[in-house]
């Protein structure tokens, strides 16, 4: 029986609770939380309440959907004492110690997953799925909290490394700032050594609507808003969901092997590449960060 503690807000928790309860050998003992229960969610997430210390001590792995409540060293601590972890949102942590982090796992044998977040959008799962170069791709995304502007960037770089499986051969970048903050634009191309590139567009607004365009060899594929995908002008129905990052970690987790999903040796190319585009940004773009 594989024992789970769960870290985080606990609004967010509850769609893990439901998955676990659906698989055999994983049993929840216990979360570390922030917020307030509400009352539909109370009957299924009536388990113990822990210090994160404590939490850690008793379980097998853990499920840590709000990154900023675990420090580096727990992490650390954590790998170390063979736990296996799923990350639902990045870390704040460095390249390095990314790469010491994942030196750690590879002693170890554990498991540890980072959440990609847009191979669970619809469309952009159908790219990588159907990916075949040279490719060109457009992403839009707006942002309403300039607290948020880490996450998308890496969320978006972590999604150009599934596509490419690896570091982009150039990063172009340009952007502007209004004077109240609303209405800043940044634009960032990237492009790589097969004659492929990927550009983002990302605009504080507040919505934060997501539109994507890409060309395949012989497939065009955008969304038009609500939803809705056109592949080669033809509206297309996307087909449910299956497999989530969070169900390819327990999948990994019950054959004690990494078949599938994001590791930290990806997260750790992602974030040398964050660290090369914060450059690019401080030096070409007006953006604030």
């Amino acid at each position: 029986m594989v024992r789970i503690g769960l870290i985080g807000n606990v609004s967010s928790l509850l769609p893990y609770m439901q998955a676990l309860r659906k698989e055999s050998g994983f049993e929840v003992i216990g979360k570390s939380s922030v917020g307030l229960i509400d009352q539909p969610a109370g009957s299924l997430l009536s388990v113990p309440e822990y210090t994160k210390s404590g939490l850690f001590e008793v379980s097998d792995a853990l499920i840590i959907d709000k990154s900023s409540m675990v420090s580096f060293e727990a992490l650390k601590d954590s790998v170390k004492n063979c736990k296996h972890l799923y990350l639902a949102d990045i870390p704040e942590i460095t390249d390095r110690q990314c790469q010491e982090l994942n030196k750690l796992v590879q002693e170890a044998g554990n498991i540890v997953q980072v959440r990609n977040p847009l191979m669970e959008d619809p469309a952009a799962r159908w790219i990588a799925e159907n990916w075949h170069e040279p490719a060109y791709v457009n992403y839009s995304e707006g942002y309403s909290h300039p607290g948020d502007r880490r996450n998308l960037l890496i969320k978006i770089l972590l999604y150009a490394h599934t596509l490419f499986s690896d570091s982009p051969q150039k990063i172009r970048v340009s952007g502007v700032s209004s004077p109240d903050g609303t209405g800043s634009f940044l634009n960032i191309r990237l492009d790589y050594a097969t004659f492929s590139a990927i550009n983002f567009e990302i605009l504080h607004q507040p919505g934060n609507e997501i539109r994507i365009k890409a060309a395949l060899p012989g497939q065009f594929i955008e969304t038009t808003g609500s939803h809705q995908v056109m592949i080669n002008h033809r509206k297309v129905i996307m087909e449910p969901l299956v497999e989530t990052s969070f169900t390819q970690f327990i999948h990994n987790v019950k054959i004690m092997q990494h078949k599938s999903g994001t590791g930290l040796q990806t997260l750790s190319h992602v974030l040398s590449t964050y660290s090369e585009l914060l450059r690019k940004i401080t030096l070409y773009s007006s953006w604030t960060l």
